[in-house]
């Protein structure tokens, strides 16, 4: 019976504070000075965390209703390395989806990956389409990487990148180099600056004219004082000048950590922020383009992560009790009390830091404790 005991309120507790999932986006279009439904992702995940599906689906403003456009599927190793992406697309003729594009990633011992491998479904089975090798240096960083194309029966090499590092062992500059057959030609490079806290600044590509390397586009980054990227603009060049193509602007919860939500934008393969670095530390709320375009993000489930209710440091007094629980609450301002039954089922609420159990059935119950910062913490008490 102990044992058993033991197991519910184990499940109780990984209940009460699984992890809040981001579970939606929305992006609406300015149409007429009113926003409107554009399209829709929604998002599902593993038991393990690990984002599992995304469902993407456009608005048909003419019926006023979604459409259902593409899904991509995820599978993870053991080591919840991103082994496996398959994109599919709705086909309205069967009410299915149907393969489109799949990706395939290869991972050495040290858990980085080495080799992407990308498929396209044709002719009822996958067939091969473009391989990306990757290679490490002594720091085990990425330093360089090989493209190649299927013709059909082999593997042709297209291209090589090689990566070069700052002193503070950021990436400083891509070059890239075509195969032309025989020999590797120039192509572009990309140049990355950061400011005083290695965060990135610039990404600046140049394309090879000839003679020169010349600048073609560049993506600017602004942060907040948390690190979060605020403010993402995309420029290229047009007639000999810098042309803003898009202007994304992003807004957060600052009282709360990304980390404290399960969220699609963790980097799954080693490759996600490699350039960027995490751009969300704080809870995302909305990212949109200058009055043409917005993002709102939905989080729903559960209630807080370990890493809040750690926070809280309090006493539960007496314990075991027969009638009145007490909670010091001299470290924090609390806001309310739920207490559970072994099976989760609540059977008492209270905003005080004082409450009677003594209408309750002796046993064993939970106390969950959140204070007005959106901390929890939980308690085991026994009623006697």
């Amino acid at each position: 019976m102990k044992k058993i005991t033991f197991l519910i309120l184990t499940f109780l507790t990984i209940s009460l504070f699984a992890q809040t999932k981001l579970t939606s986006s929305l992006s609406e279009s300015m149409s007429n000075n009113t926003w409107v439904n554009s399209s829709k992702q929604v998002y599902s995940y593993d038991i393990n965390g690990n984002l599992a599906t995304e469902l993407y689906d456009y608005w048909d403003q003419s019926n006023s209703v979604w459409i259902k456009q593409d899904r991509y599927s995820y599978v993870y190793s053991s080591g919840n390395k991103l082994s496996i992406e398959i994109e599919e697309n709705w086909d309205s003729s069967t009410n299915s989806y149907k393969n489109g594009d799949k990706s395939e990633y290869s991972y050495n011992n040290n858990g980085r990956v080495v080799e992407s491998i990308s498929y396209e479904w044709k002719n009822a089975a996958w067939e091969k389409s473009y391989k990306f090798s990757l290679t490490y240096n002594a720091s085990n960083n990425i330093d360089g990487g090989y493209g190649y194309n299927w013709n059909g029966g082999t593997w042709v090499l297209e291209d090589k990148s090689l990566i070069t590092y700052n002193a503070n062992n950021k990436i400083s500059k891509v070059t890239v180099e075509d195969w032309n057959g025989t020999a590797y030609v120039k192509s572009d490079i990309r140049d990355f600056s950061y400011d005083a806290s290695n965060k990135l600044l610039i990404d600046l590509t140049k394309i090879w004219n000839g003679t020169m390397y010349v600048d073609e586009e560049k993506t600017e980054y602004t942060y907040d004082v948390n690190g979060n990227v605020t403010n993402e603009k995309n420029s290229y060049i047009e007639n000999g000048s810098w042309v803003v193509g898009s202007n994304e602007s992003v807004t957060f919860d600052t009282s709360k950590l990304m980390s404290s939500f399960t969220h699609p934008f963790i980097d799954r393969t080693g490759l996600d922020h490699l350039f960027t670095g995490n751009p969300y530390v704080n809870k995302i709320l909305t990212s949109s383009y200058t009055n043409s375009e917005r993002t709102t993000y939905y989080y729903g489930g559960a209630t807080a992560s370990i890493d809040n209710f750690s926070l809280l440091n309090f006493a539960v007094y007496p314990n075991p009790t027969t009638s009145i629980l007490k909670i010091d609450d001299t470290g924090f301002d609390l806001k309310n009390i739920e207490v559970f039954n072994i099976i989760g089922k609540k059977v008492l609420t209270s905003t005080t830091s004082e409450l009677s159990l003594g209408k309750l059935v002796n046993g064993i119950y939970m106390l969950k404790i959140q204070d007005k910062n959106g901390a929890f913490a939980i308690k085991k008490v026994v009623k006697n």
